[in-house]
């Protein structure tokens, strides 16, 4: 160890910068904040045991650190302490760990597996955040929370098992991991974060709990392959665009008992051909199957008072629209562009908005039941 190191006590302050190899002396039991953030050079560390705390930033931008061993005497990674650590592959977490901070391993787009020791109940916001090579992430049983981010951009990430223990599934956990295929939901979630899968563009099956209350806004939006999903009916929440532009979606019933449903939800399914609504719905809402172009079967529930905008416009394929007598306002371009539409019989009470049939050039006639 030379002058450009600094220890006080039993913490490590400081590292020479300009270290490849680092021997971290065995009175050391807390490596401090930014201790080896910038040693660009540096490509090997040896932690002994004893060591206890990885500080905040402590090897934060060490882009050219290949190989670290963490001993079993430590209890705690905080913040970002392997932040940007873009070279590193591998790295073993010691089992009785206590709690691996937000952003610990972001960015370190070499990493390839990691399995999280028993006894860890959360995975905090973005700590692997950006790692483009993990394929493999192995979650403890003792699991509870997955943080916002947790797993946001893991390109390459194609398997994880959600452990029993899991009660939430925080905002986009699970963004942009391009290479999942399937997820199964364990019973104890009860709500699905805002994009929490957005853009899994490889996901083809998502197994959805029978406890589940809410999906959170864009939570399934761009998974390109999904090709089924099971909505139960205790499903109370669904946001908006949830399942928008899901291409590969063909069937789809929605749960009975929804009190809050978003926009958008179904958007842009181009393959979906079928929708049930349940008999509880009083209103089909804003771009609900907008730009659907395979639908040809849909319900409109007895009770569906409005057909709000834009709510099937460019339903190319949509032919029959049996419109029960509770509906009352059919807002505007509801049914834009449904050019398969020949006829349609129109409720006593209805009020029409501008445009709510407009582009339907193969409606030839349209009637008003008698007064």
């Amino acid at each position: 160890m030379n002058e450009n190191c600094m220890i006080e006590g039993d913490i490590l302050r400081k590292w020479d910068r300009s270290a490849e190899t680092a021997v971290i002396p065995e009175t050391v039991k807390t490596i401090g904040t930014n201790a080896f953030s910038g040693c660009l050079k540096l490509r090997k560390v040896i932690i002994p045991f004893g060591v206890e705390n990885i500080g905040v930033s402590a090897f934060a931008g060490c882009v050219s650190l290949e190989s670290v061993n963490i001993p079993a005497s430590v209890k705690r990674i905080e913040i970002r302490a392997f932040g940007g650590c873009a070279a590193l592959e591998n790295i073993t977490l010691p089992e009785n760990m206590e709690s691996i901070g937000r952003s610990a391993f972001s960015g370190c787009s070499s990493l390839k597996e990691v399995i999280i020791p028993d006894g860890m109940t959360e995975i905090n916001e973005k700590t692997f955040y950006g790692c483009k090579s993990l394929e493999r992430a192995v979650l403890p049983a003792t699991l509870e929370t997955i943080g916002k981010s947790a797993f946001e951009g893991c390109e390459k990430l194609e398997v994880v098992i959600l452990p029993d223990s899991l009660k939430n599934i925080d905002l986009k956990a699970f963004r942009g991991c391009f290479s999942l295929t399937e997820i199964v939901v364990p019973e104890g979630v009860s709500e699905i974060g805002e994009s929490a899968f957005d853009v899994c563009r490889s996901l083809e099956k998502a197994i959805l709990p029978k406890n589940l209350r809410s999906i959170g806004k864009q939570a399934f939006m761009n998974c390109h392959c999904l090709r089924e999903i099971n909505l139960h009916n205790g499903i109370k929440s669904i946001g908006e665009s949830a399942f928008e532009k899901c291409k590969s979606l063909t069937e789809v019933e929605l749960p009975r008992f929804l009190t809050n449903i978003g926009d958008r939800i179904f958007k842009s399914c181009i393959h979906l051909k079928k929708a049930v609504i349940p008999d509880t719905f009083t209103e089909i809402g804003h771009e609900m199957f907008m730009e659907c172009s395979a639908l040809t079967d849909v319900n409109i529930p007895y009770r569906v008072a409005t057909i709000t905008d834009q709510a099937f416009e460019g339903c190319l394929s949509l032919a029959d629209v049996d419109l029960p007598e509770s509906v009352t306002v059919i807002s505007n371009k509801a049914f834009g562009d449904c050019i398969s539409i020949t006829n349609i019989t129109l409720p006593e009470k209805l009020t029409i908005l501008s445009f709510a049939f407009c582009g339907c050039a193969g409606i030839k006639k349209s009637l008003f039941p008698k007064q």
